[in-house]
């Protein structure tokens, strides 16, 4: 993680677009689980996953740098801002920062050891519930919630772990 400047400045120049750099932005969030990172690319920001790119390899890390600023360069190039998604335009960029085969997603096998507080439990009438670490803490501490099915208070107590 701590090459990331590097490989910003690095792909901004190969993406023909040196301009864009006291522009850009980053951050790490601790929330993103689904996604190694996110370009927003009306206000210049990129998101990484903290707790992706901790699993993930420097050339995935490196990757996913490129990807995002794949994103910013094709949606700001010619000076005004528009969509590119991953289409015609951000393969281009791809190709031209030494990308030509640029993945438009990303496999993270590791999604699963995040996700792995997740647990399942079922309810007295048998509805099953897949319930996140932060929702248990919260069900613990006092959060009410009912069954969709049978409306019985869901608490600690009334889920049987599956």
């Amino acid at each position: 993680m701590d090459n990331i400047s590097e490989w910003i400045e690095q792909a901004c120049n190969r993406g023909g677009m040196p301009h864009l750099l006291p522009e850009l932005r980053f951050e790490f969030s601790e929330r993103m689980t689904t996604t190694r990172g996110m370009a927003y690319t009306q206000i210049k920001l990129i998101k990484f996953s903290a707790p992706l790119f901790r699993l993930s390899s420097p050339d995935e890390q490196r990757l996913c740098v490129f990807h995002e600023i794949g994103h910013v360069i094709a949606n700001w190039q010619g000076g005004t801002h528009r969509q590119a998604g991953h289409g015609c335009g951000w393969l281009a960029i791809m190709a031209k920062m030494g990308y030509p085969n640029a993945p438009r997603c990303h496999s993270i096998t590791q999604l699963r050891k995040i996700r792995s507080t997740t647990i399942v439990f079922t309810c007295k009438c048998g509805t099953l519930y897949h319930i996140g670490k932060k929702t248990q803490d919260k069900i613990s501490g006092g959060l009410k919630c009912k069954c969709r099915k049978c409306k019985r208070p869901i608490t600690k107590e009334t889920l049987e772990c599956v």
